[in-house]
């Protein structure tokens, strides 16, 4: 018996592929072979927004699992350096066939049934099932090559440097669905901020926060407004938010400038945009409007750096 994967995701809004064709058989930079597929057979790649990606055969369920893992870093790669949103579905699988439904389309269709959920599957390679799903309309093509060579090159070549910077791009590919210049952008920065690691700040900061900690636990206060600003001065005796942005931003991407300015200074900017935005503080609308597409790129180039080589 052996084994296939498929990865099904979609594109945000209209987004879709060019090319009339229903699927594409691309090689992998390690000669396996991966077929992209509209998942509706009566819509083409240009006019889907819905998408399996399969490998296979394999021998075992572990091949097949550990290859479809590989294809989803390389989707997400994909996703972060061309800054495209996908959905992969999350974690959790989100068909909705019974047992009973499987087997009715079962008998009416002449092959196995499994849910059509957005995310990894493993199944059977032979008899080769049918997913049953509903899908949208799409109108917007991306190209399709871009897609074929970029997962192509990345399969089995990436893993991410860390759980954060898988759940930051992620987060990032998420980004593009949401509705609002102001959600989108809040959604930007939360990709951001989850892969900084506050450094330490220096010996005499920590000792002046001790200090300050020591004269917390001494005063007379209610117990409550005292755990509170403990909390918060625990937290002092690491690098804030901004330090640690603008470092990250100075060092991966120097050579670049956002917004007609350098790295640490664009974090910044944004920085203080996000802070308004949460503080309920009024900010400009039009100008949040018109930075986004550069937050987007400062991300994505980020994002970029945290693929490394298997």
């Amino acid at each position: 018996m052996t084994y296939k994967f498929r990865l099904c995701f979609r594109l945000l809004g209209d987004t879709t592929f060019t090319g009339e064709d229903e699927s594409i058989e691309f090689q992998t930079r390690t000669g396996e072979t991966l077929t992209l597929a509209a998942v509706d057979k009566e819509r083409k790649l240009n006019s889907s927004n819905r998408f399996s990606l399969i490998g296979g055969p394999y021998k075992s369920v572990k091949e097949a699992n550990e290859a479809g893992n590989a294809a989803r870093t390389a989707l997400l790669y994909y996703a972060a350096s061309n800054r495209v949103g996908i959905d992969l579905g999350g974690y959790a699988p989100g068909g909705g066939l019974t047992k009973a439904g499987k087997e009715l389309f079962s008998e009416k269709l002449g092959a196995p049934v499994l849910d059509d959920h957005l995310g990894l599957t493993i199944f059977e390679a032979e008899p080769h099932p049918l997913f049953v799903q509903f899908h949208a309309k799409a109108v917007l093509g991306k190209a399709t090559q871009t897609f074929v060579g970029t997962v192509g090159d990345a399969f089995r070549r990436y893993s991410f440097s860390s759980s954060r910077a898988e759940l930051a791009t992620e987060l990032f590919t998420m980004s593009h669905f949401e509705g609002t210049p102001s959600a989108r952008f809040l959604s930007l920065f939360m990709s951001l901020e989850t892969l900084m690691e506050p450094a330490p700040r220096s010996d005499a900061a920590r000792e002046h926060v001790r200090t300050l900690i020591e004269a917390t636990k001494d005063a007379e206060l209610p117990q409550p407004d005292k755990d509170s600003l403990l909390g918060a001065l625990g937290r002092l005796q690491n690098e804030s938010i901004l330090q640690t942005g603008k470092k990250i931003a100075q060092a991966l991407l120097a050579d670049n400038l956002y917004d007609s300015l350098p790295p640490d200074k664009f974090f910044s900017k944004v920085y203080t945009l996000r802070c308004k935005l949460v503080h309920g503080e009024i900010v400009d609308r039009d100008e949040l409007s018109r930075i986004l597409g550069e937050m987007d790129r400062f991300v994505s180039d980020i994002l970029c750096h945290q693929f490394v080589d298997i």
